[in-house]
């Protein structure tokens, strides 16, 4: 006949304490796999987002810059290494968000007032003027609010502007805006920049 084999109360205490440990042992091997499984699926989850913007106008390095995403347009401004003596004070939005693929242009003023003599200041960080386009606007698309954006149009125009593609059809050039009503040759030159037709 088998000897019955029993434990003894320090040997169950000693196994439940043993069979605890390995269940959490378990547990923690599983949620550690289940994170480097989604870490395998999607490796660029957790890495910082980077956008690239235009920086142009009166500044003192013009170009693309890379920036982190949520970055703000001063962000912009000080990578392009600030603001230039001629740059137009008229206009600032600094605290902006920026967006991938953008262009910002920094005016350049007609007339700059003759900086007191001495060494060079350091630009304040405090503000910067500033306009802000997308690539370019298209003339067959762009809405009211983009096309005020534009300098020298306000919404007065631009209501005209869609009222007359309404009407006359799609712009086949951007010459065609001098058949609204407000728009002459300068005008036309002042954003021809930053307008298209597609």
């Amino acid at each position: 006949m088998a000897q019955q084999f029993e434990l003894t109360p320090g040997e169950r205490k000693a196994l439940l304490v043993i069979l605890f440990f390995c269940l959490i042992g378990t547990v923690i091997t599983a949620v550690k796999t289940n994170r480097l499984n989604k870490v395998n699926q999607n490796p660029k989850e957790g890495m910082g987002k980077m956008i690239m913007v235009q920086v142009e106008g009166a500044v003192v390095n013009p170009g693309v810059y890379r920036l982190p995403l949520g970055a703000r347009v001063q962000e912009a401004i000080q990578q392009a290494g600030g603001l230039r003596a001629d740059a137009d004070v008229s206009k600032l939005n600094i605290v902006a968000k920026l967006k991938d693929g953008q262009r910002i242009i920094v005016p350049i003023a007609k007339q700059v007032q003759q900086q007191p003599s001495g060494p060079s200041f350091p630009y304040p960080q405090q503000s910067y003027p500033y306009y802000i386009f997308p690539a370019k606007v298209d003339l067959n698309t762009a809405t009211v609010d983009e096309l005020s954006s534009l300098p020298g149009i306000g919404p007065s125009l631009a209501k005209r502007i869609i009222q007359y593609r309404q009407f006359q059809g799609r712009f086949n050039s951007v010459e065609e805006l001098l058949n609204v009503p407000g728009i002459g040759e300068k005008k036309l030159e002042r954003i021809r920049d930053y307008i298209e037709v597609r």
